[in-house]
């Protein structure tokens, strides 16, 4: 009674997201804006992302699996009581 079982299945929250991301989604799933992405992006940080054309101002994507990736890299655990 009042005790969470250890062996429940997690909820998984990218699952729902399409395999490949537009800045547009990326950022609302994030809860950053787009122009922060861009700057992520020329400064190299950030979530990997794939560029599918040459040159400047190209269409950018972001895997669900980098997401994934960059997510798990970035969790701080907390101490157990």
């Amino acid at each position: 009674m009042g005790m969470e079982n250890p062996e429940a299945p997690t909820v998984d929250p990218l699952a729902d997201l399409p395999p490949m991301l537009t800045t547009s989604e990326m950022a609302t799933f994030l809860g950053v804006g787009e122009s922060l992405l861009a700057k992520w992006r020329h400064q190299r940080k950030g979530p990997p992302f794939t560029k599918l054309t040459d040159g400047d101002g190209g269409a950018v994507r972001y895997l669900r699996e980098d997401l994934r990736t960059y997510l798990a890299e970035r969790r701080v655990p907390t101490a157990v009581q």
